[in-house]
């Protein structure tokens, strides 16, 4: 295993992706949008142990230059929050936190709503903001939308964001 599989905690996908556009025209790429599960982030800080890391600077550092890319040389990097689902990650935290509706689905539901309240999301943002230096809180429209620069309808522009502040 590689030190980016590694760091990601899955295989590299930079190989790949290099093999179809060539080095010189990954390190051309200015706008990087990604996404990354709220449940994610508050089971990294509930059972540090058993999960993935959090997100951090130092990793998306780490994974874009394995694609030739650097951080200073994008005109956005933006990061949409993914709110509590049915993903794999929700699942784990329900698991810790709610292990006994996990069978009843109307309890279920009303357990996500709880946690998908707009100042429950808002937590997970301050959380990563603080915890990692570079981050802050975006507003899609302004900070994101604005500097991609072509007519783009986002279906992820309702979520909270976060983009990396260097400017």
């Amino acid at each position: 295993m590689n030190k980016t599989e590694e760091i990601c905690v899955r295989p590299n996908i930079a190989k790949p992706l290099l093999s179809r556009i060539g080095p010189h025209n990954a390190s051309l790429i200015r706008i990087v949008l990604a996404e990354y599960s709220a449940a994610a982030e508050e089971l990294s800080q509930l059972a540090p142990h058993a999960t993935h890391p959090p997100i951090t600077l130092s990793f998306v550092h780490t994974l874009l230059s394995s694609f030739n890319i650097s951080m200073a040389q994008l005109r956005v990097f933006a990061i949409s929050i993914i709110p509590y689902g049915f993903d794999q990650a929700t699942r784990d935290l329900m698991k810790l936190q709610a292990k006994t509706i996990m069978g009843m689905m109307p309890l279920r539901v009303k357990w996500l709503d709880a946690k998908n309240e707009p100042e429950q999301l808002e937590k997970v943002i301050e959380g990563i903001c603080a915890r990692e230096n570079g981050w802050e809180k975006a507003d899609y429209y302004e900070d994101v939308d604005s500097k991609i620069g072509l007519r783009w309808a986002s279906p992820f522009s309702g979520r909270l964001w976060i983009k990396y502040g260097a400017e």
